[in-house]
């Protein structure tokens, strides 16, 4: 009986952490999945301007 009640006390919080933790999970993976989805859409829109920036500067370094 008290190894039982034991196992039943350890269980719990367990449970408990673990579904927080899937949660917290699956709250990271939105997160990030969302930060990757912005940050992919300000890449492409802004490679071609950021290219030339790039040339640009290369151009300025070269120069100097």
């Amino acid at each position: 009986m008290a190894g039982e009640q034991k196992n039943t006390v350890i269980n719990k919080p367990s449970n408990k952490y673990q579904i927080l933790g899937l949660v917290f999970g699956l709250n990271n993976i939105a997160i990030v999945a969302s930060y990757f989805w912005l940050f992919l859409r300000i890449h492409l829109k802004y490679t071609k301007k950021a290219g030339l920036l790039y040339a640009v500067s290369q151009k300025g370094k070269k120069f100097t």
